[in-house]
């Protein structure tokens, strides 16, 4: 069984038998995302307020909150790409 909250309220999925390791994988490697996400959001956040170049300055005038989300979102896709890659199987 996989425990979790879904709008305040606990929730549980039965997961078979022959899923169960691949599950707790994908936990572990969201866990891990999740940290790494963590640990770059203040790198990032700096970068953009410091605006390291004229050019990163101007990309992100021509784009809203919105597409500031959509880079943070690219960041973390980039990190899970790279821990998938290292990540020994």
């Amino acid at each position: 069984m996989l425990y979790g909250r879904h709008k305040g309220r606990r929730i549980a999925v039965y997961v078979p038998e022959d899923l169960v390791a691949q599950m707790r994988r994908s936990l572990d490697n969201g866990r891990v995302l999740q940290e790494l996400l963590q640990a770059a959001a203040p790198r990032y956040i700096k970068t953009v307020e410091a605006g390291e170049s004229a050019q990163e300055q101007e990309e992100l005038s021509d784009v809203g909150s919105e597409g500031r989300a959509n880079q943070f979102c690219r960041l973390g896709i980039a990190a899970a790409k790279w821990w998938t890659k290292s990540e020994p199987e």
